[in-house]
């Protein structure tokens, strides 16, 4: 690895300082798209190493020493995205095709809009009345009161008639309560 601390070097530091917005995470990090969590965490830790931001404290240079945090933010930010398989899958899909640079960056905004389309894609009801009643039902599943479950999830069903995934939740109760009875 380099030693960017050397004066030489700057250039080439300061450069990649600039290109860092154009970059996507495994350009930053230097890993192909299919890298396995075990390279990213190599190819990281290597740089976080020679790019500590504490190694370049005794440079009497502002612009290095800037360029050095920018870089540094940058590599924690994509180690931190590209570590989490699913999240690297998802900023991997959003880096493709249009849209490539404004996606560039994984912020905070982005996980939290995955984390809700993964709660609702998850969910097994989308309107509150029928959550209400799902909730109940779960309680009673829990508690191995399989009629009262049962019970609930019918009234859930009367907000979401075609809702597929609370169909299949039904026949498992109504599984249950016949083995029961």
């Amino acid at each position: 690895m380099t030693d960017f601390r050397r004066e030489k070097h700057w250039p080439q530091l300061l450069g990649l300082a600039d290109s860092l917005v154009k970059m996507d995470y495994f350009q930053i990090l230097n890993v192909g798209y299919d890298a396995e969590t075990d390279a990213i965490r190599k190819q990281y830790y290597i740089y976080a190493r020679a790019l500590h931001p504490d190694r370049f404290v005794y440079l009497n240079n502002a612009q290095v020493s800037q360029a050095v945090n920018a870089i540094y933010r940058r590599m924690n930010e994509a180690y931190l995205c590209l570590r989490d398989e699913s999240k690297r899958s998802r900023y991997y899909e959003r880096i493709q095709g249009e849209g490539r640079e404004v996606n560039l960056r994984y912020t905070s905004e982005q996980e939290f809009s995955d984390q809700r389309e993964k709660e609702a894609s998850n969910a097994l009801v989308s309107t509150p009345q029928a959550k209400t009643f799902v909730d109940q039902a779960q309680v009673a599943i829990a508690a191995q009161d399989w009629s009262k479950a049962m019970q609930a999830l019918k009234s859930a069903e009367l907000f979401e008639p075609t809702n597929t995934k609370l169909k299949a939740a039904i026949a498992q109760v109504a599984t249950q309560l016949e083995r029961d009875t």
